[in-house]
Formats: structure tokens, sequence, C-alpha cells
């Protein structure tokens, strides 16, 4: 085959490459018209350090970023996941909500993305606000809890060091007392 054959096999050929291209396009389109349209709604939550200090060591940043991930999974669990469906009045069960989250951590940041996908844009977006609002309503809880038990820790330990200390107080006044004249 020369090169002024080409030409004429690329005539010849031509209406079966366009009537490939043509058939594809169409096949796309109907198949793509078909499938259910998703829509996806997205929330971002920032999550800060809980005790701000004046230097940010290694540690700080590794257990900065396992909090992080602890979070990414703790959005996804059972109780955070229904009590979202409660509140955004949803007829999903669990397992349908726990495959339209995804949770992941946002690169070199303290941020968590939260992606809900859903067949309307209106569930989409109120279950994803949901899911924020009661995750953060359940983390608030959870820690107020913790700083309350740690509370009653510190106190009953303020009280026994005062008790201490006054029993401190008396011996040493009656030793004083015991102590001879100048």
């Amino acid at each position: 085959m020369n090169s002024p054959d080409l030409p004429q096999l690329v005539r010849r050929w031509l209406w079966l490459v366009a009537l490939g291209t043509l058939v594809a396009a169409a096949t796309t389109y109907a198949v793509s018209m078909r499938l259910p349209r998703v829509y996806e709604a997205r929330v971002k939550l920032l999550l800060t350090p809980g005790q701000p200090g004046s230097g940010i060591g290694q540690t700080d940043i590794l257990a900065a970023q396992r909090l992080i991930t602890t979070y990414s999974e703790l959005i996804k669990t059972r109780p955070v996941l229904e009590a979202a469906i409660s509140e955004a009045g949803l007829s999903f069960t669990y397992a349908e909500a726990s495959k339209a989250v995804q949770v992941t951590p946002v690169r070199d940041t303290q941020l968590l993305e939260a992606v809900v996908r859903a067949n309307d844009p209106g569930q989409a977006a109120d279950f994803a606000n949901a899911v924020a609002r009661t995750f953060i309503s359940q983390l608030q809880v959870s820690q107020s809890l913790r700083f309350a038990a740690s509370k009653e820790s510190l106190l009953r330990q303020v009280e026994q060091l005062a008790t201490d200390v006054a029993q401190q107080s008396q011996q040493l006044d009656a030793l004083r007392a015991e102590l001879p004249g100048p």
C-alpha cells in the first residue's frame, strides 16, 4: 500500500467510524438517562485541640492526627447516624445511611469532610447537616461527662488535701505547744 491509497481507504471506511461513534454516543446517552440521579452534599468540620499550648511538638501533631482519624470513624457509628436520621426526619435504615455517608480527613488540615449521597438533593443536604449537628452535640455531651468526672475527682482530691493540711496544722500546733519556752 502506498500513500496515494491511504486517503481513498480512509474515505471508503469513514462512514463506519462515524456510525460507530454515533452508536457509542447514543448508547452512552441511553444508559446514563436510565441511571438514577445521585446528589452529593458535603460538610466540613473543624477539629481544634482541647488545650492550646505555647508550643506544639511532634506528639501533639500525632495525637491530633489520631483524633481526626478516630472522629472520622465515630461519625459513621450507629448512634450518630440513627440520631441524624431521626433529626432529619428521613426514612433511611442504618445500613443505607452508612453506605450514603463517607468521612475523610482533609490532608494537612484539622478538617473532616463528610460527603452524603442521596437520590434527592434536599435529602442529601438535610442529612449531611444533621450528621454534623448530631456528631457535634454527641461529642459535646461526651466531653462534658468526661470533664464532669474529672472535676469530681479533682474536688475529692482537693477535699482530701484540705483535710490533710488541717490535720498537719493541728499536729504542728500541738508540737509547738509542747516546746519549752526560751
